[in-house]
């Protein structure tokens, strides 16, 4: 079967999703099993229910660090993903010398409207799996544009167009 007819029966390599935010959960020097970051934002978005019928609640988690100089943050730095969630959603977002942010600007996310993308690539024993990106758009076109300008300097790495 020819990448086309895989797509006019339904495989993409990419689909945007509108999504409104249900909740939105900051959390401060976040470690994982690999990295210790300043910052996570995990979003939540209404519950799904499947063809199968199961259900679930699609989840976002951003997480980065901030730039600092001389111990006081001074830029967005790799956080820049999570500045942008507040972008897209329209709030003005604001950050104190030690990172930490605004509850206000946390709070007034909720409710608001944003695009996420989900790109195809292989998982773990090399069957197709789509993968939510870890960028938003404040439209359809905005979130695509993002992700084609990152695909032209080889990000996502796992992005796997020729699965479908």
């Amino acid at each position: 079967m020819t990448s086309s007819n895989k797509e006019s029966q339904g495989a993409k390599p990419y689909y945007v999703e509108r999504q409104v935010i249900r909740t939105a959960v900051v959390s401060y020097n976040v470690t994982t099993t690999k990295y210790t970051r300043d910052l996570s934002l995990e979003l939540t978005f209404p519950e799904i229910t499947t063809r199968k019928g199961n259900t679930f609640t699609p989840k976002l988690t951003l997480s980065g660090n901030f730039q600092r100089d001389n111990g006081s943050v001074s830029a967005w730095g790799s956080a820049f993903r999570i500045r942008e969630v507040f972008d897209c959603a329209g709030v003005d977002v604001k950050y104190d010398n030690s990172g930490e942010l605004g509850a206000d600007s946390i709070e007034d996310l909720v409710g608001k409207e944003i695009y996420t993308l989900r790109y195809v690539a292989k998982d773990k024993n090399g069957n197709r799996t789509y993968y939510t990106w870890d960028r938003v758009g404040n439209s359809e076109e905005d979130v695509k544009q993002k992700f084609n300008e990152s695909v032209n300097k080889g990000y996502p790495k796992n992005y796997s167009p020729e699965l479908v």
